[in-house]
């Protein structure tokens, strides 16, 4: 009895402990695409949501879509940025 709740708890704490890992994850990438979000992101006027995930996909189709709306060229770096927040999203 003692292993099978020991192995259960571990669960739930693996679990709470990879949230967390990602939703860091989520945030730091939407620290650094911000910039880039306020340069070329256009507004899609997507209701507010507390959900970081959902914030970062939200701001890469923004993004997206004023890099096709405007054609400004990006910057290896910013390419960069906005292949990590990509990166991001598949790990959440």
């Amino acid at each position: 009895m003692i292993c099978v709740s020991t192995g259960m708890l571990l669960l739930v704490v693996g679990h709470r402990v990879s949230r967390r890992r990602r939703t860091r994850r989520v945030d730091a990438a939407l620290r650094r695409l911000a910039p880039l979000h306020e340069r070329i992101g256009a507004d899609n006027a997507y209701p507010s949501t507390e959900d970081p995930a959902t914030r970062l996909s939200r701001a890469i189709v923004e993004v997206n879509d004023g890099l096709r709306r405007t054609r400004a060229p990006l910057t290896d770096a910013e390419r960069a940025v906005l292949a990590e927040a990509e990166s991001a999203l598949d790990s959440a």
